[in-house]
């Protein structure tokens, strides 16, 4: 076996499945600054401006919190909020552990597995077997977090727009047009 660290030129729909879950993400990091701004009841500039000077998704998450529960109890803002950030949370390690961990490709099988060096030696934890269908998974995962981010935020998002955020089995390819 051959180990081909750091590529995914094996497996073009899982490199595409990865991409749209980066691109989802940052949908989600939108939305908690539109909480934030919602909850603080901020202008935009204000909002970001303090989203902005923290860069760790973890401490960003902890501010828009600490907003949430300084609210009354009464508050109906307070529990959507809540709820919607204990999602967040849940995908935000599954994400970091996408976008941090060690990508290996096994030649010639060309499985494709994640490394978590911090995890103990020899243990299930630290290697974690990668798919397409895992990531369109996770990304079906972060689509429902979406919805309940946005209502919580009140960036009500369509349903149309929640529908086309779910993930199709097979991601299709653009086609190059043949020149003859």
């Amino acid at each position: 076996m051959i180990a081909h660290f750091g590529t995914l030129r094996h497996d073009p729909e899982l490199a595409m499945a990865l991409g749209e879950m980066t691109a989802r993400w940052s949908y989600v990091e939108w939305l908690l600054y539109q909480l934030l701004k919602h909850l603080a009841e901020l202008d935009w500039e204000k909002a970001s401006a303090i989203m902005y000077a923290v860069t760790a998704t973890s401490a960003r998450i902890d501010i828009v919190r600490t907003v949430a529960e300084r609210l009354p109890k009464s508050d109906a803002r307070r529990a959507r909020a809540v709820s919607a950030l204990e999602k967040v949370v849940a995908l935000c390690s599954r994400r970091n552990a996408l976008v941090h961990h060690t990508w290996v490709e096994e030649w010639p099988d060309g499985k494709i597995w994640t490394f978590d060096y911090r995890a103990e030696p020899d243990t299930q934890a630290r290697r974690k077997r990668q798919t397409a269908h895992s990531i369109k998974r996770f990304c079906d995962d972060i689509a429902d977090c979406l919805q309940e981010l946005s209502e919580a935020a009140d960036a009500r998002m369509p349903d149309e727009q929640i529908a086309a955020f779910k993930m199709p089995l097979t991601i299709k390819r653009p086609r190059t047009s043949a020149k003859g």
